[in-house]
């Protein structure tokens, strides 16, 4: 057994030597290169736009099964709701015209001014929609605010980072 690792190994690492590279890339005429480089990178970060945007609202379709909004919660609801994707449609409309993923390498300036340009727009969308939020959330009973409460990697939209203390997956509040 170990000696078929130990030649799986060796495979491998004579598969991914500098010459496998060489003709790997030499496959590849320089002037295509790196054009299809840039290209991808736009359509990359086209689909990172489009992911986060379909994140958000896929959170908020999930979040509103899970709270089983009363009647009265429900207008509520969609004004909250209404604002959060308004604000997560210009966010993705931003990210789309960034300097990222474009034929020209964007300048320390031009990333600098766009972080900048995305950070106003989510606070604004975040102004915009807190008023809704805090008028539904005083209508929500204990537990709808549990769920509303949690954060997203709870929900699993998160991405393995843990923000709180020393809780584990599965564990229970103490007030659970």
């Amino acid at each position: 057994m170990l000696r078929k690792l130990i030649a799986a190994s060796f495979v491998a690492v004579l598969s991914t030597s500098p010459i496998a590279f060489a003709q790997t890339a030499s496959s590849v005429p320089p002037a295509q290169a790196p054009h299809q480089t840039e290209s991808q990178g736009n359509e990359q970060h086209q689909r990172f736009c489009t992911e986060r945007y379909a994140r958000t609202a896929g959170r908020l379709a999930y979040l509103e099964a899970k709270l089983e909004l009363t009647a009265e919660q429900r207008p509520l609801w969609e004004k909250w709701r209404d604002a959060a994707i308004s604000g997560a449609e210009q966010q993705r409309a931003l990210c789309r015209q960034s300097p990222f993923g474009s034929d020209t390498r964007p300048t320390i300036v031009q990333r600098y001014a766009h972080f900048g340009q995305m950070t106003a727009a989510r606070a604004q969308s975040l102004q915009t929609a807190q008023p809704a939020l805090e008028a539904l959330y005083q209508t929500l009973s204990p537990e709808q605010r549990d769920v509303l409460d949690r954060p997203a990697r709870e929900h699993g939209h998160g991405h393995g980072h843990r923000h709180d203390g020393d809780r584990r997956h599965g564990e229970q509040r103490e007030s659970d």
